[in-house]
C-alpha cells in the first residue's frame, strides 16, 4: 500500500510540476493531426509539425485547438525550491551549574506514580 501511494504521489508531482504533464495532451495532437490531414491529403507529418511548432504563433480559425496541443503553452503551477540545510554548532561541555547530562527527563519518579498518568489518558467509553 505504501509503495502504491508513493508511486501515485510521484506521478502527481511529475505530471503537475514538470513538462511531463504535456504528454497527457498527446491524444489531442493525433486528433488535430488527423483533422488537418483530412482537410489537406497532401500534408505530411513533417508539414504538420512545421506548421504548428516551427512558424511561431499563428492566429487562425483553429487557434484554440492549436494552443491545446502538447508543448505549445506549458503551464506549471508548482515551483520547487532547492535549498541548503545548515547545522548550528554549539560549544561542547558548557553546562550551567546543577545540570547533569545523565539525568533523563522521562524517568519515573516517586513524585509522579504511573497510576496518575493512567488516570489521565483513558480511552473513550461507550455508555
Amino acid at each position: 500500500m505504501k509503495a502504491l501511494t508513493a508511486k501515485a504521489l510521484l506521478m502527481i508531482i511529475l505530471l503537475a510540476g514538470t513538462p511531463l504533464g504535456e504528454l497527457v495532451k498527446l491524444p489531442m495532437l493525433f486528433v488535430h493531426m488527423v483533422n488537418h490531414m483530412n482537410e489537406d491529403p497532401a500534408m505530411t507529418l513533417a508539414d504538420f509539425f512545421d506548421m504548428h511548432y516551427s512558424r511561431g504563433l499563428i492566429v487562425d480559425e483553429d487557434y484554440h485547438q492549436d494552443m491545446s496541443l502538447p508543448f505549445k503553452a506549458i503551464q506549471s503551477n508548482l515551483s520547487f525550491v532547492w535549498g541548503e540545510v545548515s547545522v548550528l554548532q554549539f560549544p561542547n561541555n558548557q553546562h550551567s551549574e546543577g545540570y547533569s547530562a545523565r539525568k533523563s527527563i522521562g524517568k519515573k519518579t516517586a513524585a509522579m506514580p504511573s497510576s496518575y498518568l493512567s488516570s489521565i489518558w483513558q480511552p473513550p467509553r461507550l455508555i
